[in-house]
Parts: C-alpha cells; sequence; structure tokens
C-alpha cells in the first residue's frame, strides 16, 4: 500500500522480488507470469503489509489438504499397502547392489501405493534410488524426481559430475548410459542460480516458462515445491514419483508431488484408480525438517510423512539399507550401536581405510569455559584445538576440500573460520568446509573435526541436549559425516550429566556419556585439562 502526494491510498498484492532507491518490483501473480514496477517518484509513504503466507507455504499447504482428503486411509493405516507381484520385467540392476539395494529397488518398483526406503549414512541410497528410476525409464515410464532442496535435487541428478567426468551413481549417467533410448531429463527451477552450474548448463528449464514443452521428456527434477508449477502442464502424467531427503521435508513440502505417479492395468489403457506409486527415501534416524512456524508444530506438520507412514505401518512398506560404505568401522560402530540397533554392517571399501600416521577416531575432553555472543556460544579454547586438528591433516596430505569442521553453534562456526583464515594460509584456509551440523547434514568428508562448545558448571548443553530426540538426531549427524578420521573436541563432564535444571527424561546427556565410555573404551580420548 502507498499514498500519494495527494493523499490517494493505493493496494498492490504481490511478490515483492527487487528494491531499488526509488522503485520497488513487484510480481503480482507470485512467481508465474509477468513483472510490474512500481514507481516510487511523488509517493510520500510507503508501507509494507504482508497479508498472507508466502506462496511456497500456499502451494504446500493446499497439497497436504488434498492428499489429507483423497488417501485419508491411507494415511491412517486403515488399509493395506498393495504391490504388483512380481515385476512385468525382468530387474537388472542400472548399478551393482547388495542384498539390501536390490530389494528395496524392487519392491520400490512394485508399489502401487507407497514406499519407503530407509538409507542410515554410507548406505547406498542415492545410488538405490538411480537404479530404481533408470528401471523405470528403461521401460518407458515418465518418473518425476524430487527433494527438498535444490542442493538434494542437484545430488541425486548429477551428483560429481562435470563435463569430463560422470557420476555413476547420478540420473546424468542413466541419460548418458541410456543413449540408444535417447532418454531426456529436465531439471525444473525458478531460477538457473539456485541451481549446479553444470546441471543448470546440460538440464535447466525455467519453470514459470514451460509452455507444454517438456514434450515427452523421460524424467523431470525439481524441489518438492517447485512441483507443483507441474500442475498447468495438462500433457504430463507420470508413472512413478521418486522423492529423495524425505525425511528433511515437512509434510505439507512432501504433500506437493506425494501421489502422483500411476500404474496402468495389463491392458495398458488406464491407470489404477489408487495408483500412487511414490518412493520415498531418507533416514528418520537423522535431523527433521526445520519448521519454524509454531502453527504448524502444533499440528505436527513438521514431522515428516516418511517418518509418518513408517510409524503407521512399520516394516510392511519399508526396506532399512544396512550396509554402509562411508566410514572406518571404528568411526560406524557407535552410531551402528546407538542409533541403529546394531545392525549397521560395514562394506569392505571402507570399514579399514585410515589416513597413515592418524588415528580414524580421536576424542579431546577439555573444559575451557564457553563464551555467549549474542544469541550464541563460542568457545575460544575448543577452536584452538580445531586448528591445531585442521593444520595436522593437512601435514597428513589431506586436501583442505576434504576437511570439515562442523559445531553446534553459529558464533563457533565464525570464530573457527576467522581462526583458520587467521593462522593457515588464507587459500586453505578457504578450503576447508566449516559449518553447523545441521547444514553439514548430508555431507561427508575424509576428516570431520567436531566441536560442541558447551563447558559450563550446570552442565548445560543447550539444544544438544534437549529435546532428547532432537539431540540424539543431531549428535547422530555428527558423528556419521566422516569417512578416515572423526575428531571429537567437548567438554565430557558438561555434555555427559543432565543440567540440574532439566528433567532426564528431556535430556541425551546419557548418550553423550555412552559416548564417552566408547572413546575410553577404544583408548582415544584425550584430556588437555583434567
Amino acid at each position: 500500500m502507498w499514498e500519494s502526494n495527494t493523499g490517494e491510498e493505493t493496494y498492490l498484492d504481490g511478490l515483492v522480488t527487487a528494491i531499488g532507491s526509488s522503485s520497488i518490483t513487484i510480481d503480482p501473480a507470485f512467481g508465474a507470469v509477468d513483472f510490474s514496477d512500481v514507481n516510487l517518484g511523488g509517493i510520500d509513504e510507503c508501507s509494507l503489509r504482508v497479508i498472507t503466507k508466502g506462496i511456497a507455504e500456499k502451494r504446500e499447504y493446499e497439497a497436504f489438504e488434498s492428499i489429507a482428503a483423497n488417501h485419508r486411509d491411507l494415511l491412517a493405516g486403515n488399509r493395506e499397502i498393495s504391490f504388483c507381484s512380481p515385476l512385468r520385467e525382468k530387474f537388472e540392476p542400472f548399478l551393482n547392489l547388495n542384498t539390501y539395494q536390490e530389494r528395496a529397488a524392487v519392491d520400490a518398483l512394485r508399489t502401487d501405493d507407497v514406499f519407503c526406503i530407509h538409507g542410515p549414512p554410507g548406505t547406498g541410497k542415492t545410488r538405490t534410488l538411480v537404479t530404481v528410476v533408470a528401471h523405470a525409464v528403461k521401460q518407458g515410464q515418465r518418473v518425476l524426481v524430487c527433494a527438498h532442496s535444490n542442493q538434494a535435487v542437484d545430488n541425486i541428478v548429477a551428483g560429481e559430475s562435470t563435463e569430463n567426468e560422470i557420476d555413476r551413481a547420478s540420473l546424468h549417467n542413466v541419460v548418458e548410459e541410456f543413449d540408444d533410448l535417447d532418454v531426456s531429463m529436465a531439471r525444473i527451477g525458478s531460477s538457473r542460480r539456485d541451481v549446479n552450474s553444470f546441471v543448470g548448463r546440460r538440464y535447466f528449464q525455467q519453470s514459470n516458462q514451460l509452455n507444454g514443452n517438456l514434450g515427452d521428456t523421460d524424467i523431470i527434477a525439481s524441489t518438492t515445491n517447485t512441483a507443483a508449477t507441474l500442475e498447468n502442464q495438462s500433457e504430463i502424467a507420470f508413472d512413478l514419483v521418486v522423492i529423495d531427503e524425505a525425511t528433511q521435508a515437512s509434510g505439507p513440502a512432501t504433500a506437493v508431488p506425494f501421489g502422483r505417479g500411476r500404474r496402468l492395468d495389463e491392458d495398458e489403457e488406464y491407470p489404477r484408480p489408487y495408483g500412487l506409486r511414490t518412493v520415498l527415501a531418507g533416514d528418520h534416524k537423522q535431523l527433521p525438517p526445520f519448521v519454524s512456524d509454531p502453527e504448524m508444530r502444533d499440528q505436527e506438520l513438521h514431522t515428516s510423512l516418511f517418518e509418518h507412514l513408517l510409524n503407521v505401518y512399520g516394516d510392511d512398506l519399508a526396506q532399512t539399507l544396512h550396509r554402509q560404505y562411508r566410514m572406518h568401522e571404528d568411526i560406524a560402530a557407535f552410531a551402528s550401536q546407538e542409533f541403529y540397533d546394531g545392525n549397521l554392517e560395514h562394506g569392505e571399501a571402507n570399514r579399514a581405510e585410515t589416513i597413515d600416521g592418524l588415528t580414524p577416531l580421536l576424542g579431546i575432553d577439555d573444559s575451557g569455559d564457553e563464551q555467549q555472543d549474542d544469541y550464541s556460544y563460542y568457545n575460544p579454547t575448543e577452536a584452538q584445538y580445531v586448528v591445531a586438528q585442521v593444520n595436522k591433516a593437512l601435514q597428513h596430505g589431506v586436501a583442505p576440500s576434504d576437511v570439515g569442521v562442523i559445531t553446534g553453534y553459529s558464533a563457533q562456526r565464525d570464530y573457527i573460520r576467522s581462526q583458520i583464515r587467521t593462522e593457515l594460509d588464507s587459500e586453505v584456509g578457504n578450503g576447508v568446509d566449516v559449518e553447523t551440523i545441521d547444514k553439514f547434514q548430508g555431507g561427508q568428508r575424509e576428516v570431520i573435526i567436531v566441536s560442541f562448545v558447551r563447558s559450563n558448571a550446570s552442565n548445560d548443553s543447550g539444544f544438544l541436549e534437549s529435546p532428547r530426540d532432537d539431540g540424539r538426531k543431531r549428535l547422530n549427524v555428527a558423528l556419521t559425516r566422516a569417512k578416515k578420521r572423526l575428531v571429537v573436541i567437548g567438554d565430557w563432564d558438561t555434555l555427559s550429566n543432565t543440567a540440574a535444571f532439566r528433567d532426564e527424561e528431556d535430556s541425551c546427556a546419557d548418550t553423550f556419556a555412552r559416548l564417552s565410555e566408547y572413546l575410553i573404551e577404544k583408548d582415544v580420548l584425550v584430556s588437555r585439562s583434567r
């Protein structure tokens, strides 16, 4: 709303896309079509009033209401999950799969409704999904591939592919390998700037400029929210929907592409009326989606559809990938026992790989006091240990890009970044990835150094400790990013004891205590101040 010098009030409803020194650019179609420039010349007063939720939230809520109405029995667990049996076509894996991966891929292809693939860290979840998509495409089916973020979408689309090298566990490899079938793929999005540069050059199409030009595209990839733009493409029908990283997306976010798959009857003339054909993949033992909206949390809409369906149906609609190929077995052992019921197996590829001269696991116990900066915490003593451990990894031949530093608090992240750049060569320091635990979920490095930060007389570990379930999931993420060396730095007295003002049932201090015991048992816990 603005008021001109004549006193007239004018309103314009739309999405503000840019603010200049004398103009505001507004898209009245909320990301769909045209843009209008509002000239501020001659305007005495201008105010911005948010009167509705953003277009993304609006799409998600409408989609969630739709699946709640159309698939109420499925969501409530009031009917059995349906599978076709057996597959009509012989299953020939596109990539080499282990027993768990192959079983998951076959069941995902057989589902008439929904199927969940539980992939703990390093168990080949993306590899399994790529094989599912490859088999479907080879049978002439069209697949919609989604994830909650642009980064996650680009990971399954191209992985580490470049113009000169193909990541085999990627959809880009499917396009290249099936050149005799002329397989096509489109990566749709609102802006190419949000997309990996390689993916952008090879596959990107603007979501608000499709105009029916997807034609017979075999694989369409997008974020869950952007998938809503496909509703206007009447020529597009999907035979299968694959949603990766589904445990990092809220129920409403996943609802946008959910249920858009179908399966044709034997005569191939019409889809079954209940056909959903949606495959969800993720790990509900790691961090859930972040939801700041208190209304969504009150309605428990922050819980992922993956976790909800798993709670309702259990093993009837899920397969867990039990064999991990990422971590040295000493790194993986504690996470396996603590978070995965001791069921993680270790593939031969990485189970014994180490960095010459460095142990795969190291714990540092230090009581250097935490300090508070605005609403966050940092610990200068721990930061110095981090810098020393980064330097040690570099001296043992590890590339800066293969070293990751993760911490619970943004103030510690910023402090460590500044210390690394100050004390190490700036180019080297810039190559080391330093992030919070939450932001690093999904990442991996040869060497991971974790700083837990909290150190105080009241044993208050903050959100690292409570709520209990979130604290355990955050710790699980922190401990499962490393391949060959994991260093964990903290005040184990603070971490391992429940804060005096907190109920034990709402604390995961006992998990930290068991981690401390594991480090002592492996004889890798070093005390620097006690």
